[in-house]
């Protein structure tokens, strides 16, 4: 674990250099980039299993 004294200071905390934090960018950008994925592969995971759910259904059916 890190202690507060060895961390990287962010630059948009300095007054001399009012540079955007691009650390904190890029971290947002990674969550949101797995968020998306996440949400993704869950939505092609329901279609898949739904879909076989359906034919099984559907075999059912139609054997019966």
């Amino acid at each position: 674990m890190s202690s507060p004294n060895h961390q990287i200071p962010h630059l948009s905390s300095h007054s001399i250099n009012p540079a955007p934090d691009y650390y904190r960018y890029r971290e947002r950008a990674h969550q949101e980039r797995t968020k998306a994925i996440n949400s993704a592969m869950s939505a092609v995971w329901n279609r898949l299993t739904g879909r076989s759910a359906r034919q099984k259904n559907d075999a059912a059916f139609w054997a019966a």
